[in-house]
């Protein structure tokens, strides 16, 4: 599984189950497997001569990464329009050519 993945379900577990048990649980499952992954990759940049402790951006990449397709999904389906290079692009038009 994906980090961004597996943070994508932590958020969802927590924010969806403030008070629901049978939600956190997968949810706390999920962040100790992030954990143990962080920590993985960690001992492996060490073993290549990085440092370890640059696998700590390994999380927050991919929670940003996922705010980025959120953002572009919530462009390309509420907003009706998506900006690039300063251009705006209708997304009815790309819509009916793709048919």
């Amino acid at each position: 599984m994906t980090p961004l993945l597996s943070l994508l379900i932590i958020a969802a577990g927590i924010v969806a189950g403030a008070g629901n048990a049978p939600i956190k649980i997968p949810a706390l499952i999920l962040l100790g497997v992030v954990a143990v992954r962080t920590w993985s990759y960690g001992r492996h940049l060490g073993r290549i001569g990085f440092e370890p402790s640059r696998s700590l951006y390994g999380p927050a990449g991919a929670a940003v990464f996922l705010l980025l397709l959120l953002n572009s999904i919530r462009a390309y389906l509420w907003a009706g329009s998506v900006n690039w290079k300063g251009r705006s692009y209708n997304v009815q038009r790309a819509r009916n050519i793709a048919r």
